[in-house]
């Protein structure tokens, strides 16, 4: 039997589940779903990393939500409640998708998008 990637990043780096999970995440969750874990975290920290430009587009980007949020929280009349509920669905939404295109799931973050 081929040993997988994650298998072989685990095997070279003993110590990378001390390193990217929790001591919680490490006790409960299963060892197969440990791995995936494991695995998306480590992708995470390295897209962070390795796409910095990109990683402080999207926090600029999530700058200007905030900021837009803050405009938003003042009630001027009743009708702003629905604008604000779509804006707050599509910030959730903007920040699930890059969390999932920085893990290395670019399939799921592009459905994530699509359904904004």
């Amino acid at each position: 039997m081929a040993i997988s990637w994650i298998q072989k990043a685990v095997i070279e780096n003993p110590n990378a589940e001390d390193e990217f999970l929790l001591p919680f995440e490490s006790q409960n969750l299963p060892a197969e779903y440990k791995k995936y874990y494991l695995a998306k975290r480590q992708n995470f920290f390295a897209s962070v990393a390795g796409f910095r430009e990109s990683w402080d587009l999207y926090i600029s980007f999530d700058i200007v939500f905030l900021r837009e949020f803050a405009d938003l929280m003042v009630a001027g009349s009743p009708t702003q409640m629905f604008p604000l509920m779509l804006f707050s669905n599509a910030h959730a939404k903007m920040r699930i998708s890059m969390e999932l295109a920085l893990s290395g799931c670019l399939a799921e973050a592009y459905s994530v998008l699509r359904d904004l």
